[in-house]
């Protein structure tokens, strides 16, 4: 029932998010209970944990896709998805020149948004 919840997840979302879904299903479930499941699923290739600051965790689904990057208002906390093909030309393009081979990567933005106060 948690793996159903979190393979309806198109967005980043939260632990506590993941509980309340899993009970809009009809099903009970404790904390403790959704955090360890998602250390599993992480395990398993399925969602990954993304921090953007010591304060909050997200979780995003990985299986089947690749993730998304993310620009964060470090003054609203407020957080953008998104994907870019340049981004990823570039980073596959940097990997060659290196002898890498490209797994997956993380690329954070941090700074203010149109709604901060400067």
């Amino acid at each position: 029932m948690i793996l159903d919840a979190v393979l309806r997840k198109t967005a980043l979302f939260e632990a506590d998010e993941l509980a309340r879904d899993v009970k809009q299903l009809g099903h009970h479930v404790s904390r403790a209970t959704v955090y360890r499941t998602l250390s599993h699923l992480q395990d398993a290739g399925i969602c990954k944990q993304v921090f953007f600051d010591n304060k909050q965790s997200y979780y995003e689904v990985i299986v089947g896709e690749q993730g998304n990057d993310y620009l964060i208002c470090v003054e609203t906390g407020r957080v953008v998805e998104f994907r870019s093909d340049q981004l990823r030309e570039l980073r596959d393009e940097i990997c060659r020149q290196h002898g890498f081979k490209p797994l997956s990567h993380q690329f954070h933005v941090f700074g203010l948004g149109p709604k901060a106060k400067v």
